[in-house]
């Protein structure tokens, strides 16, 4: 967890091996694209504690529906 005058930013490398993703938490950041063989970076800056839900927001394959994401911090 962060606050504004102490921030600790979260650093995400995320990969993906076989088709693109989107990479969304909707409360903690915005959309990143994952590109097969291009690994792509972000941060994430949560102001408080909790279970956040994400998920794929591209259109992977017959599996997209579970590609469900949770962030516990």
């Amino acid at each position: 967890m962060s606050d504004p005058a102490h921030p600790k930013p979260t650093f995400l490398q995320l990969l993906s091996a076989d088709t693109d993703h989107s990479f969304w938490v909707p409360e903690l950041a915005g959309k990143t694209d994952l590109i097969p063989n291009h690994p792509n970076r972000m941060w994430m800056d949560p102001d408080r504690m909790g279970i956040f839900v994400g998920q794929c927001a591209q259109y992977c394959g017959t599996q997209h529906a579970k590609m469900l994401l949770q962030c516990v911090g």
